[in-house]
């Protein structure tokens, strides 16, 4: 089931833009795993290290940047990371704060964004837990493709699931936005988190047309190893709802 409030497309008078892709630079990963620094360290009575501004953690596959950190030696972790970033492989996260297990991959992190760059995916969260290169669960989140959500649209979401061993995200407790403007509903939507032949809905497109404000939500589907189709509820302004 889904919800429709046709009546915001009336009200909308913004012109269409197309979106741009949100902007990150790609990972280069010249740099070790076993490399740390900072301006600062501190070694505690425990064994742990404070570090404390500048502060550069090496990973496999990317790295930790970030304000001020605590690295746990015997765990091979680093917990009270503040104003951090991690690239991992093609993918950006920045943070207030968090927690990452180097080994593992496995973190938790508060009140950041996400970069997902295979799909131009950008996901700003309350909180996301998971572990690097295999799956992620963001809580109280928005994705969308756009710089801003005035120029185009946004999901809003209770949570988004994505794991990276098969591509595959689910959204659930969903709110559609065109240009701010909340437009639809769904329980759960699944999605493709690749450019993979995989099926599953992939990004709306918004256009203006002479009908008004035209909407649509392409769902990709796979039949066969050579055939698929792609279904498409659509909304025009002037027209109503329909199935393309």
């Amino acid at each position: 089931m889904f919800a429709i409030d046709g009546s915001n497309f009336l009200s909308i008078q913004d012109r269409v833009q197309n979106c741009s892709f949100p902007q990150y630079p790609l990972l280069i990963n010249e740099d070790k795993s076993d490399v740390l620094n900072a301006s600062s360290m501190e070694i505690k009575s425990n064994g742990d290290m404070y570090l404390n501004g500048n502060v550069f953690i090496g990973l496999n596959e990317g790295k930790v940047n970030a304000d001020s950190a605590t690295f746990i030696q015997k765990q091979n972790s680093v917990k009270d990371i503040k104003n951090g970033s991690i690239y991992h492989s093609s993918n950006y996260f920045n943070f207030l704060s968090g927690y990452l297990e180097q080994k593992s991959g496995q973190l938790k992190l508060d009140n950041g964004e996400t970069f997902l760059s295979e799909r131009n995916l950008l996901i700003s969260y309350e909180s996301l837990d998971g572990n690097l290169g295999q799956f992620l669960k963001f809580r109280n989140a928005t994705l969308t493709t756009c710089n801003t959500n005035t120029q185009g649209w946004e999901i809003e979401a209770a949570s988004i699931d994505i794991d990276e061993n098969s591509s595959r995200g689910i959204i659930k407790d969903i709110k559609l936005k065109i240009f701010n403007k909340e437009v639809l509903k769904l329980p759960y939507l699944p999605f493709p988190a690749t450019t993979k032949r995989l099926s599953g809905f992939l990004e709306p497109e918004v256009s203006l047309t002479s009908d008004g404000l035209d909407l649509i939500l392409p769902y990709f589907w796979v039949l066969s190893d050579k055939s698929d189709i792609t279904i498409a509820p659509r909304i025009l302004n002037d027209r109503g709802a329909g199935i393309e």
